[in-house]
Parts: C-alpha cells; structure tokens; sequence
C-alpha cells in the first residue's frame, strides 16, 4: 500500500485468536518512546538523547473476510509529521559492504564517496549506526576493560591485570 508511494507502514498488532484476523496498520511514529531498561528494572546505560515517536494518529485496520480477501478501514488518514523515505532504509547488501569497508579501515568520508557513486543514498549518520551496532554485537555485555583484555588474549599478548577481592564489611574508622 505504501510502496507505490515510496512510504513506509508498520503492522502493529495482529489477533490470531479472532475467526478471521484483524490487523492494524500504523505509523513508526504512532506510539509514545518507552525507556529501555534491564530485566530486573534498572534504567540503561545508554543515555537518552531523544526519541522520533510522536503520538501520529494514523491508523488504518483491516479484516480478513471469509472469502480471503481483506477489507481495509481507514480510522485516520493523516500525519502529524513529514512522511520517512523507504529509501532512508538500507538493504542488507549495503550494510554488508558498509561493514566489509569498515573491516577494511576504510574511514566514513570514503564509504561514502564509494556507496555514492552506486546511486545509494547513505547518509554519515546511517554508517556510524551500523558500526556503532556490530560493534556492540561483537562486545556483547563486556565493559570496555574486559573488551580489551579479551581481544588482547585473542592476538596473543600476555595479560597480567590485578583483581581487588570485594570486603563484605566496610570498617568506619
């Protein structure tokens, strides 16, 4: 529906419990930001530097119909923002050769330069993302410290570091 339009529309919900289906199609920017926090409720790490959501109220549902075909609702038609690009999203083949150039040290300016002259439109923000994102699948839930120490065992340096044991009881003095 939205690709002739060159938009993007998200499936929101889905209740396989009703007889025919019911699915509501919303914006990526329909619902309120929620914080990430952890599993035993502590806020992230991450700071929070801002958040794209704001309340768009469009909404279209649509039902499956005996026959198999869907009729479509629109409940509202309108945005309360400038509709996203499908072109702002990368395939998975550039992001592949964004992490083989990054692999490679080729620094942001020149994969740039290089994604530009295939006709992708590939903006600095979207390759530090994507660094950013391997880099922190790659580092796991490592601090910085534990990273280094770990990548330096895996090229072969000796590591010698210092453990402090934890005291149970603080003494006041």
């Amino acid at each position: 529906m939205g690709k002739p339009h060159n938009i993007v529309i998200r499936l929101r919900t889905h209740h396989p419990n009703r007889r025919y289906g019911e699915q509501w199609l919303m914006c990526d920017r329909s619902v309120k930001y929620s914080n990430r926090t952890k599993l035993d409720g502590t806020s992230s790490d991450k700071p929070f530097i801002g958040s794209k959501k704001c309340y768009c109220p469009f909404k279209l549902k649509g039902v499956g119909q005996a026959d198999g075909t869907w009729t479509l609702e629109v409940r509202n038609g309108f945005h309360n923002h400038a509709i996203r690009s499908k072109d702002t999203i990368l395939d998975q083949e550039t992001k592949k050769s964004i992490l083989s150039m990054t692999a490679s040290k080729i620094s942001v300016f020149n994969i740039l330069i290089e994604l530009g002259n295939n006709n992708t439109n590939v903006t600095a923000k979207q390759v530090y993302n994507i660094r950013a994102r391997e880099k922190s699948k790659l580092r796991e839930d490592r601090s910085s410290s534990e990273q280094l120490l770990k990548l330096a065992s895996e090229r072969g340096y000796r590591v010698f570091h210092q453990t402090m044991p934890i005291k149970k009881k603080v003494h006041a003095s």
